[in-house]
């Protein structure tokens, strides 16, 4: 930046060489909450980091607003990273019947899994069919199957910050 442009800045009450301020202060974050792919983006990176509430809560915001749009695949990749974030708790039932919504989702509306997305896919799938009973598994996929769309946004619209509903 030239001096002149420096000076313009600092005329505002500006310094564009100061360093970005942490999130709570950052201006930026009431455009990010209210983005679904934005709040998609958090709640996969707070699950990586091991805080699965505020995943939950971010992947909540995100399905909502992909609902709120109505775009499918947004649905359907918040679907798939709460999966994701079940299995990681432990809650095999809910993750086997949230991976099976977002493929009948997807199957739905003639969208296929990203192929960078279709290996963490395939082994957390895997994962889960060595830790449920048969019978519990295949109970899962089978109701997902019989499940509209609108009874599996119904579904997820009940889960809660302390835990997975029904």
């Amino acid at each position: 930046m030239r001096k002149t442009e420096l000076n313009h800045f600092e005329g505002l009450g500006q310094n564009p060489l100061k360093p970005l301020t942490p999130y709570r202060h950052n201006p930026w974050k009431k455009y990010c909450e209210a983005t679904p792919g934005c709040s998609l983006g958090l709640g996969e990176l707070a699950r990586r980091q091991g805080n699965w509430a505020r995943a939950r809560s971010h992947l909540e915001v995100a399905f909502e607003g992909f609902q709120a749009m109505d775009y499918k695949y947004g649905l359907a990749a918040t679907l798939e990273r709460l999966a994701h974030l079940a299995l990681d708790e432990a809650q095999f039932v809910q993750a086997a019947w949230l991976f099976a919504a977002a493929d009948h989702l997807r199957m739905s509306y003639g969208m296929a899994l990203l192929s960078i997305e279709q290996t963490a896919h395939d082994q957390a799938v895997a994962a889960i069919q060595e830790l449920l009973p048969e019978a519990e598994y295949h109970a899962a996929m089978a109701g997902v199957g019989e499940a509209t769309v609108q009874e599996i946004v119904a579904w997820v619209g009940q889960v809660s910050i302390d835990g997975w509903a029904g």
